[in-house]
């Protein structure tokens, strides 16, 4: 019975030597004496999590030891293209919460260390661009005749450096706007999203000043060429053809690529001011006619002031044409 006692208490011995001699071998793999963690100034990182290894120089015999520590995570790291600031203490906690025996561990260097994290910047134009292609794959074929330009920019996003993917997603259907939200996912995993309101609109050809035009010049053909504009966004008046602007006179100075339009061309004065005339007073079953002089020029259609000259008196008239002034009644 005794003896039976003395072995149980043999192998109870044995077995608390056993666990205790496992606990130090691991206390050993994970934190080795001899290991010495020197902490940067400064490190740079690109993952979620920050591993001892680019924080500080870690050295020792044991390669294992070493390649644990190295990659044990110390904090979390900054958003992409931040920086943290990153102290000694708090490098000392985490490696403890790890299961490193930090008492075996020399550290020396600086106190505490920044932090930045390498970004992928993608620019308000790729990010525009995506949003575009989705639009032009809704449209389909047509879409070269379709401009497609964004309300306003959208601004540059930071992201974890990786394999970009930017993906348009339409809201809704293309009208004269398209609401797009552009998916930015790298390695496959989501990041951001960023909406997109772009304005659709078809081109139309219209003649434009080729060069600077004077006030009071002639257009002969040689002062114009058509370009494509986006029909939304041309000015009230604007001329289709060519034809219709040659010939007409610049009612003031128009700049090299001016959209041209009946606000700035009209037909030269057929009536200039000194001009003997006919002044047209008519009316149901009447025609009244005398004589009398411009006191101005005047295109067709225009009103302009005259006087009649056997009165004396100024009046207003619309110009008929070359000859006849109307007199208002």
């Amino acid at each position: 019975m005794d003896r039976d006692m003395y072995h149980r208490a043999f192998e109870r011995v044995i077995l608390i030597l056993a666990v205790a001699l496992f606990a130090a071998i691991l206390l050993v793999s994970n934190g080795d004496a001899g290991v010495t963690v020197t902490l940067h100034r400064e490190a740079s990182v690109l993952g979620a999590e920050i591993p001892l290894g680019s924080v500080a120089a870690v050295g020792g015999e044991s390669a294992e030891a070493l390649r644990k520590l190295e990659t044990a995570s110390v904090g979390q790291s900054p958003i992409p293209g931040g920086s943290r600031v990153l102290d000694l203490d708090t490098v000392k906690v985490k490696l403890r919460q790890a299961g490193f025996d930090i008492g075996r561990v020399t550290f020396a260097g600086a106190e505490r260390v920044t932090v930045s994290r390498a970004a992928r910047r993608v620019t308000p134009e790729e990010i525009v661009e995506a949003a575009r292609e989705m639009v032009r794959e809704r449209i389909g074929p047509s879409s070269e005749l379709i401009v497609i330009e964004p309300l306003s920019q959208p601004q540059e996003i930071s992201l974890p450096v990786g394999a970009l993917s930017l993906r348009g997603v339409l809201r809704g259907e293309v009208t004269g706007l398209a609401h797009v939200v552009v998916e930015a996912s790298v390695d496959g995993a989501p990041q951001r999203s960023v909406s997109v309101t772009l304005r659709v609109d078809r081109l139309q050809e219209v003649p434009v000043a080729s060069r600077a035009i004077r006030r009071q010049a002639l257009l002969d053909g040689d002062e114009i060429r058509l370009e494509s504009r986006a029909s939304g966004q041309l000015p009230a008046g604007a001329f289709t053809r060519s034809d219709e602007v040659v010939g007409k006179q610049a009612l003031r100075d128009i700049k090299a690529g001016e959209v041209l339009t009946s606000r700035v061309l009209q037909p030269p004065p057929v009536v200039q001011k000194g001009d003997l005339v006919t002044l047209v007073v008519e009316g149901k079953g009447f025609r009244i006619t005398a004589s009398g002089r411009a006191k101005e020029d005047g295109r067709p259609g225009q009103l302009i002031r005259v006087t009649n000259l056997a009165s004396k008196k100024e009046l207003y008239g619309r110009v008929e044409d070359g000859r006849e002034i109307r007199i208002a009644h």
